[in-house]
């Protein structure tokens, strides 16, 4: 017989088997009609082979071609979603008047990393996750019910409980354990199904027939065994019994690469790795070493590749970068796995967009940068061991690099923001850099080194202009009690007291003039703006600058009120202000947020009554 009439759809092996023994006489004649099925098995093997290599470049490509259509399809399934989730919204807000995620939040949907109790890095959730829904889980009495979410991965399915806005893990059963069959409907309940497992049976109702049918059938064809075909294709890969089971191990690691197995083609390197010593003195084991080598690293090189696509959702990228560590390659695998994260905050950041607001685009910054690193930070401590820590921490300064960058240009590098509004954007990158020490990452340091030139610089430049104001105000002042002819005068002047933290206002005034000179209520109020501001950026790197700032200015202005006293006693009472009220302030909310005495402002306080005391003289008369 030829190969074509055993490919036939009509060829019986046993009667072809029947009629072979029955025609054949002798042992010699067997033995010669098994060698000519042998050289036609062989041929078979050979012509097989050949056409893998002849099509194999355009069998990669197409394989690429597919992954690149798969990975755009998934992105536009993903726009769909939202628009209809959009369109749902406005239809439900135009029904009910509450909008869609303000009270139910049912409807959001979860991901196998909100599972609580649920380790990522199990091999039975790693991987795409092939289905997730929600579903009614109902006891076996059919009386209560509560909701659930069902992901089905690749080998398991997971049953996570909704405990306010919490996903808790209630069961997870591999397909290998998992029993799925239809449940009659009782009068509560409808479109139940049971699933069950090693703990026993668990009872679902789905939203409607169809997603019943769909689950059934899914999880009916997951927890089926494999079909003749399948188990011919694991018994080629997984052909132990066969003494020259190593002649195939090449050829099936190139048909797995080019199949983007990669699974199957990591479990094979490991099971001909384990098997190597039966090798061991042969020819054959050389040949193997060095074949088994040439794809390993062939595989590695194309699990590098694939790391570096954008596309991939964070489980599916994790179970490459597990693939790369059972290959022994660690530090690709995290170099590769970190480059991934920093693509991903480069796109995130073209997607920003310029607010009106800087402090807005800074929170929406920070909260992008810092997210990504908290992130990181826990699936790198999952992923990796404890050797790999410092590259992870490596490349986090790299990033606080890039950000502080960003960061810089937006705010410190420009001239329209005010002390005020640089003084808040700093507080916000600082006050996240501080939140990363709940996960033992400490990077406010290196941030205000990072950002130390510019911010003195903004301190300077608001020094300065402090300076000018207050120089301006001593000039045009008149040294008198300021009148206040109306009415809207004398609550400007209270208001603008009160605010900057004067609790008894009318305590300056005496009837329609005020006790103190216009003068010093402006420094008043700049003063409050500049501590306000102050406190924001006080740090060790800065502290110094700023209370030099201060010592500054308190002293310029005493001294100019010394320069003016002619011995009326409204310069005392507005010497006094500024130095029992003005300056004390301005001490206890910086001593507040540095947590501990400065012993710098008392020595300030006692610098600013000393130039007091010493600049009139005992019969009132200015010689300063």
């Amino acid at each position: 017989m030829s190969q074509a009439d055993f490919s036939a759809k009509t060829f019986s092996p046993d009667q072809y088997v029947a009629g072979l023994c029955s025609s054949a006489a002798t042992l010699s004649q067997l033995t010669e009609q098994r060698g000519r099925i042998g050289i036609l098995a062989e041929r078979n093997s050979q012509a097989l082979k050949a056409n893998v290599y002849k099509n194999f470049t355009q069998y990669v490509d197409a394989a690429k071609e597919i992954s690149k259509l798969e990975a755009e399809m998934y992105e536009l399934g993903n726009l769909l979603g939202e628009q209809n989730g959009l369109l749902r919204g406005i239809s439900e807000l135009l029904e009910t008047g509450v909008a869609p995620g303000m009270e139910q939040r049912a409807d959001r949907v979860a991901t196998l990393e909100q599972v609580e109790g649920l380790d990522i890095s199990n091999p039975l959730v790693t991987g795409a996750c092939l289905r997730h829904g929600q579903l009614t889980h109902v006891s076996p009495t059919m009386t209560t019910e509560e909701l659930v979410h069902a992901f089905m991965t690749q080998r398991a399915l997971v049953i996570a409980k909704q405990e306010r806005h919490r996903l808790l893990l209630l069961s997870l059963t591999p397909f290998s354990e998992l029993s799925v069959r239809d449940v009659a409907d009782s009068k509560e309940f409808v479109n139940v199904f049971a699933v069950g497992g090693p703990s026993g049976d668990l009872f679902f109702s789905a939203s409607s027939l169809g997603d019943k049918r769909s689950w059934l059938e899914e999880l009916s064809r997951a927890s089926s065994p494999p079909d003749a075909k399948q188990r011919a294709s694991d018994a080629g890969v997984e052909a132990e019994e066969d003494e020259d089971w190593w002649v195939c191990v090449p050829e099936d690691l190139d048909v797995f690469i080019a199949q983007r197995a990669f699974e199957n083609a990591v479990d094979l390197v490991e099971r001909t790795q384990s098997r190597l010593d039966e090798l061991e003195g042969k020819t054959s084991h050389d040949e193997l070493v060095v074949a088994l080598n040439s794809r390993k690293r062939r595989l590695t090189k194309t699990l590098s590749q694939e790391l570096e696509r954008p596309a991939w959702r964070r489980n599916a990228l994790r179970s490459l970068v597990l693939l790369m560590l059972r290959l022994g390659e660690s530090e690709q695998a995290s170099k590769k796995y970190l480059q991934n994260w920093s693509d991903a905050f480069e796109r995130d950041l073209r997607k920003l967009k310029m607010e009106a607001s800087i402090e807005l685009y800074i929170h929406k910054l920070c909260r992008i940068f810092f997210s990504a690193v908290r992130a990181s930070c826990h699936e790198f401590d999952y992923l990796f061991d404890n050797a790999s820590k410092s590259r992870f921490i490596a490349w986090a300064q790299r990033e606080l690099g890039r950000f502080s960058q960003v960061f810089s240009r937006q705010v410190l590098e420009t001239k329209s923001p005010s002390f005020g509004t640089i003084a808040e954007c700093v507080e916000v990158a600082t006050t996240h850099c501080r939140a990363l020490q709940e996960d033992g990452l400490d990077l406010e340091f290196l941030l205000w080194r990072l950002l130390h030139d510019k911010v003195i610089e903004a301190i300077d430049e608001a020094g300065r202009n402090w300076i000018a104001n207050t120089a301006h105000h001593l000039v045009e002042d008149t040294w008198r009690r300021q009148d206040f002819s109306g009415v809207l005068a004398r609550k400007r002047f209270l208001s603008e007291l009160q605010q900057a933290g004067v609790h008894n206002p009318d305590d300056y005034l005496e009837g329609n003039q005020a006790l103190l000179f216009e003068a010093t209520s402006a420094f008043c109020t700049s003063c409050h703006e500049f501590v306000q501001s102050a406190v924001r950026l006080l740090c060790p790197v800065t502290s110094s600058h700023l209370i030099d700032w201060m010592a500054r200015l308190f002293l310029l202005f005493v001294n100019k009120l010394c320069e003016h006293f002619d011995g009326r006693e409204i310069f005392s009472t507005n010497a006094v202000f500024i130095m029992d009220f003005v300056l004390p302030a301005a001490k206890r909310k910086l001593e507040a947020r540095h947590g501990a005495p400065l012993t710098v402002l008392g020595e300030l306080e006692q610098t600013v009554a000393n130039a007091w005391q010493q600049g009139i003289s005992e019969d009132g008369i200015s010689h300063f």
